[in-house]
């Protein structure tokens, strides 16, 4: 019995590993404007804890940085993305549209505050998303500071990935 739990939690990380990367895969493929690779990590964390979601987060970006490298650097992100949806999974903050949209909201500043640094590091501060580095161009077109810019940029992206995300999510706990 014992056997069968540990079988079907691994199957699920596994599932949720590659729910991570295929969407993320498939938003780069059509140049969506959002990321869709923290939707198996929320699952996760939902499900098994913010240790577990953190865990699949990290998987997640180390396997997809074989196929786009800057993945990699983006690790710290997905981490802290399912330690903060298991935190508010634990503490029942998932259970109603107020506490999704509120946890996105989290997410979201904390996915910016991570990300945003780690752009500028990785690639002079763009998101290496057509819609995020369209943002930004449009930002400083409008005489705003290049870190200002890329602030909304990466927060542009964000707001709306992790919104769709825990959105999926609470549609998924309510059914």
């Amino acid at each position: 019995m014992k056997y069968k739990t540990i079988f079907c939690q691994a199957l699920f990380v596994f599932v949720c590993i590659f729910i991570n990367f295929f969407g993320r895969l498939l938003a780069d493929s059509l140049s969506f404007p959002l990321w869709l690779d923290a939707i198996g990590t929320v699952f996760g964390a939902y499900i098994l804890g913010p240790l577990c979601g953190a865990v699949i987060g990290a998987t997640s970006n180390i396997i997809y940085s074989f196929y786009s490298p800057d993945a990699l650097y983006h690790v710290l992100t997905n981490i802290f993305i399912g330690i903060a949806a298991g935190i508010s999974a634990k503490r029942g903050f998932l259970k109603d549209m107020f506490g999704i949209l509120s946890t996105a909201f989290v997410v979201t500043l904390v996915s910016v505050v991570i990300s945003t640094p780690l752009n500028f590091l990785v690639s002079d501060g763009t998101t290496s998303n057509i819609w995020g580095d369209g943002i930004i161009e449009l930002f400083q077109d409008f005489g705003m500071n290049r870190i200002l810019s890329c602030i909304m940029g990466e927060y542009y992206l964000d707001f709306l990935d992790k919104t769709l995300t825990l959105l999926l999510l609470f549609g998924f706990i309510t059914v």
